[in-house]
């Protein structure tokens, strides 16, 4: 394309690569074969953005200023599309080029950010790097990012180089005092390959002035948010209409003042007239008597109206609140997401038919997710998102990993290789535009420390969790994850009581108070735990075991991607996918022969140790079956992973050592209540327990203790496997 400007790219489908040349220059002609034969590498950046249909991108934004409806402000290019969750087919400072480089180590303070580049590719090239800053606290209406530094350097094949990026200033214009000032607050710095590939991003503290909170409303600026959904509830007052009886005050209060000033004007009249005394005081009596008589009566009226009507308030009061108690039961932490999901529900369908009526031009402020937005394609792209980066998952996990994240907040990811499921959270959290912050709880002394401080020799300082949950309150519009690795599953009740009420209430915020300091977690954070090698899932307390979902990563490797995590291309929100979850259960009816078969089997662990499932956990189960159902899973595999995933864990918690089950074959007994085609994936989950628990050579009874005929030909069984 020899242009100054990218047109239109919808025809860029039928290429398998767009170079833009500007259209003069001396060397021009030169440097274009050299790319074209391989000899030097492309280096450049966009400066601007590319769109697919720029002209109907026009008519709309123009459209709207007309109409008063949308105003610019400074929510111009990138800055826009990140406020509405979108992104531009080819983003700002987008640029591709014939090798690859991985960033790594950032650390940042107020004045600049360090961190390493590696040229992993086999050609020496240029890197064009982006430094993004934003402000977490601010009370201003600012973008997501900014951008506030650009460097460029040049590295050979598998050259490493330490950078270092002093800030451009961070100053906003403040309208009290008339001058830019450098805001007070957490800042994130992201340093990036283009607007929409976040390589790396910290946090530090700006010390500076404090700012007079912002009055604007988001949604003022930008056409596809509304106040609804950027959560700046603002409401009209209320305008109460003057009733009957407001009407009889008003006029009373109009005699009486109108008696006064009559009092008044035929007293100075007589004295300047010279009217006998006795004829004033007859007039004067007679004019108040016949005033006051009237005002009298509308006195009485009035405060009989009032007394009337606040009755009949009282009255209706009474009957809303019986009727209120008499529903109660209905009454849940979703009742406010069911309102809006049927809101929305009912707007997008509106949506779909203008559509298709008026040919994609139809607008609407309501737009709340896409169309063909469901959980069957959110796992496609989750699956194509982790084989972009060097890992492929099949289906059913998938499908398993979406369900647990809509049945619980806190996540259990077994493998072998421990290393496999930090890399596995890393890019999970990197489809939802997020990076997951990890923490290791090797050697922690749980009597001193917490998951929020560590009690060091230097004193009290906070952990990763406090940032995780600076990070996820910041971006409400984001799911966030904070990884807990190298963790013994028994001394998990030790560091998570404190948060037993949030992960058991999943739609709520949840306040923690150590050291003094109060945190409100946020519901768009989630929890994950990555075991110590050889930890055994029954290790886990059973009451942590039944808030948790238990995610077995049946994954492989592939070299296509480069070692860096690229993040996706538009992420979906947590109210979006409350909204998909809520959908899920209102179309799906789960089969009764489930939900008797779940009774047997609380009935038969009930006869050997107390074991009951409570309302929360039956609507959390619900929530499992529906959404791994609306993800395009069959029955068989959508019962086989609730079991495996929210039930047994808690169940093999709880027999474990249980005499009265030494002698039972816990696989045969599911299979004969759920069936054999259901309980593949929880089979492998009591047969790799076995195996686990043998390796350690524990002792005791329950489910540790099959009989060893059976643990025999389930080790060689896995050995033909390997061979």
């Amino acid at each position: 394309i020899c242009s100054q400007r990218l047109p239109s790219m919808s025809f860029d489908g039928v290429a398998d690569s767009v170079l833009l040349v500007p259209p003069q220059g001396k060397y021009v002609a030169d440097s274009l074969g050299k790319i074209l034969a391989g000899e030097i590498n492309p280096e450049g950046k966009l400066a601007y953005a590319g769109y697919d249909d720029m002209d109907t991108l026009f008519r709309q934004v123009q459209k709207r200023k007309k109409r008063g409806e949308q105003k610019i402000g400074q929510f111009i290019g990138y800055r826009y599309t990140d406020m509405i969750k979108s992104r531009a087919k080819y983003s700002f400072g987008h640029g591709l080029s014939y090798t690859s480089f991985e960033y790594a180590a950032i650390k940042a303070n107020s004045k600049s950010v360090s961190f390493t580049v590696h040229n992993t590719g086999k050609m020496a090239g240029s890197e064009a790097i982006q430094i993004y800053v934003r402000c977490n606290t601010s009370g201003l209406q600012r973008p997501l990012k900014e951008l506030k530094a650009l460097h460029k350097t040049y590295l050979e094949p598998n050259q490493k180089k330490l950078i270092t990026v002093d800030f451009e200033d961070l100053g906003i214009y403040d309208k009290e005092s008339k001058k830019f000032v450098v805001e007070e607050g957490q800042y994130t710095v992201y340093v990036a390959s283009s607007a929409s590939d976040i390589r790396l991003r910290t946090t530090f503290q700006m010390f500076g002035q404090k700012l007079k909170a912002s009055t604007q409303r988001i949604s003022d600026y930008l056409h596809e948010v509304s106040n609804i959904r950027s959560e700046s509830y603002i409401m009209e007052a209320h305008c109460k209409p003057m009733n009957k009886a407001s009407k009889l005050k008003g006029i009373s209060l109009w005699l009486f003042a109108l008696t006064i000033f009559s009092d008044i004007i035929y007293g100075v009249c007589g004295l300047l007239f010279d009217i006998p005394f006795a004829e004033q005081i007859g007039v004067f009596l007679a004019l108040n008597a016949a005033v006051l008589s009237v005002a009298i009566v509308l006195s009485i009226v009035y405060a009989t109206s009032r007394a009337k009507a606040k009755k009949e308030q009282r009255e209706k009061e009474k009957q809303a609140t019986a009727e209120l108690f008499k529903n109660a039961q209905k009454i849940n932490a979703s009742s406010v997401e069911k309102l809006f999901a049927d809101e929305f529900d009912q707007l997008q369908n509106e949506q779909a038919k203008k559509t298709v009526t008026y040919k994609g031009e139809a607008e609407s402020i309501y737009v709340y997710m896409a169309v063909d937005t469901d959980f069957q394609a959110l796992c496609k792209d989750i699956e194509n998102h982790f084989e972009a980066n060097g890992m492929i998952i099949s289906s059913s996990l998938a499908k398993n990993v979406v369900a647990s994240l809509m049945s619980s907040r806190l996540l259990i990811l077994r493998n072998k290789d421990t290393a496999i499921s930090e890399k596995f959270i890393q890019i999970l959290s990197s489809f939802f535009g997020t990076s997951a912050l990890m923490e290791s709880q090797e050697g922690r002394n749980w009597e001193k420390d917490s998951l929020l401080y560590s009690n060091t020799a230097l004193g009290i300082k906070p952990r990763t969790l406090s940032q995780a949950i600076y990070n996820a309150q910041a971006e409400k519009q984001n799911v966030s994850f904070y990884a807990m690795t190298d963790v013994i599953l028994d001394e998990t009740a030790s560091f998570l009581m404190p948060y037993v009420q949030f992960l058991g209430n999943p739609l709520e915020t949840y306040t923690v108070t150590e050291n003094g300091a109060s945190y409100e977690i946020p519901s768009n954070l989630w929890f994950a735990i990555v075991p110590n090698k050889g930890e055994s899932i029954d290790s886990l307390p059973a009451f942590i075991a039944n808030l948790s979902s238990v995610i077995d990563l049946d994954v492989e490797k592939t070299s296509k991607a480069s070692q860096a995590i690229s993040y996706a291309a538009k992420s979906i929100t947590p109210q979006q996918l409350e909204a998909l979850k809520y959908r899920a259960k209102k179309a799906i009816s789960i089969e009764e022969q489930v939900w008797k078969s779940v009774d047997t089997l609380e009935e038969f662990v009930n006869e050997r140790t107390p074991y009951h499932i409570g309302n929360k956990i039956f609507l959390q189960t619900e929530s499992y079956l529906s959404v791994y159902l609306s993800s395009g899973g069959s029955i068989a595999e959508a019962v086989d992973g609730m079991l495996s995933a929210r039930l047994l864990p808690t169940i093999l918690s709880l027999i474990k050592g249980n005499a009265q089950m030494a002698e039972v074959d816990f696989t045969q007994t599911i299979a004969s209540i759920f069936g054999d085609e259901y309980i593949e994936r929880s089979s492998k989950l009591i047969k790799y327990l076995v195996i686990d628990n043998s390796q350690k050579s524990s002792a005791g009874g329950g489910i540790t203790s099959l009989q060893s005929e059976a643990l025999e030909k389930t080790t060689e069984g896995d050995a033909k496997n390997a061979e």
